[in-house]
C-alpha cells in the first residue's frame, strides 16, 4: 500500500482534531473555554453572561485562580439545574448588586439547601453611559463598600457577583475588583467587553470609571476612602489569588 503524501496526512490530523473539538459535550452547567483567551465561560439556562473571573494575568505574571471568583447576570431565574451547576461550582455567596425595586419585581437570590448560602446586597443605580460609570465611581461608594466588605471575608467564597444582566454595575465592581489584584488595564477592558452579548458596552464608560479612580489616587485610595483599609485591601487578594 502506498504512503500517503505528507500533505495530505497533515490535512487529515487536522481534520480530525477539529472534528474532536466540534463534538465536545456542551450544556447546562457547564463551563466552556474561549479559545482567544483563558475566560472561562459557565453555561445555564436561565442565567445569563456568566463566567469566572480567573485566568486574568497579574502585571507580575501571576495568573489569578478559577473558581474563587465568578460574575453573571440576575440569580431570580435560576432553574434546578442552574442551582446544581451553582453548587458544583462550590459557589457559597452572591453579591447582588441590584436595587431594591429590582429585587421586588423579580425576586430575591435562591438562598437555602438548594441554593447559596447567603446573599449580599449592595444595591447600586445607575445609567448604561460614561455619566453614569462616571457616577457608581464617584456616587454609590456606599453600596461598592459593601460589595468590599464582603470580598474581604473569607467565608464569602467562592463568589459570584451579578446585578441584572451583569454588565454595567456588574462590570464596574469586577473592574475595581481586577484593578485590585493588579489586573493591566487593556485585561481589564477585555473582560467587561465579553458583555457585548448582552447588551452594549462601551469601552470609554469603563475607561471613565476607571479615570474616576486615578484621580482618587489609584485604586488603594479610593478604597481607603469608602472603608475598605490595607488589611482588608490585602485579604481580599488573599482570598482570590492564594497568597
Amino acid at each position: 500500500m502506498k504512503r500517503l503524501p505528507r500533505h495530505l496526512v497533515l490535512i487529515l490530523v487536522v481534520s480530525v482534531l477539529i472534528a474532536a473539538v466540534l463534538v465536545l459535550p456542551s450544556g447546562c452547567g457547564t463551563t466552556t473555554v474561549d479559545p482567544t483567551s483563558s475566560v472561562h465561560q459557565v453555561e445555564l439556562e436561565k442565567v445569563i453572561n456568566a463566567r469566572d473571573l480567573g485566568g486574568w494575568i497579574l502585571g507580575n505574571g501571576t495568573k489569578i485562580p478559577y473558581g474563587r471568583v465568578f460574575r453573571s447576570g440576575m440569580l431570580a431565574n435560576a432553574t434546578e439545574d442552574d442551582l446544581e451547576a451553582l453548587r458544583k461550582l462550590g459557589i457559597q455567596t452572591s453579591i447582588d448588586l441590584r436595587t431594591t425595586a429590582e429585587v421586588n419585581k423579580f425576586g430575591k437570590d435562591p438562598v437555602g439547601p438548594q441554593g447559596l448560602s447567603r446573599t449580599i446586597n449592595a444595591p447600586i443605580t445607575g445609567k448604561a453611559s460614561e455619566a453614569g460609570y462616571r457616577d457608581s465611581i464617584k456616587n454609590q461608594k456606599a453600596s461598592t463598600a459593601i460589595a468590599f466588605h464582603a470580598l474581604a471575608d473569607g467565608s464569602t467564597y467562592p463568589v459570584i457577583i451579578h446585578c441584572m444582566v451583569g454588565k454595567d454595575r456588574t462590570g464596574i465592581v469586577s473592574a475595581l475588583l481586577l484593578e485590585l489584584l493588579g489586573v493591566p488595564r487593556q485585561q481589564i477592558v477585555e473582560d467587561y467587553l465579553l458583555s457585548s452579548s448582552v447588551g452594549e458596552v462601551n469601552e470609554d464608560w469603563i475607561d471613565a470609571a476607571l479615570k474616576e479612580v486615578d484621580a482618587a489616587g489609584g485604586i488603594n485610595k479610593y478604597l481607603s476612602g469608602i472603608g475598605i483599609d490595607a488589611s482588608m485591601q490585602n485579604a481580599i487578594k488573599k482570598h482570590v489569588l492564594g497568597h
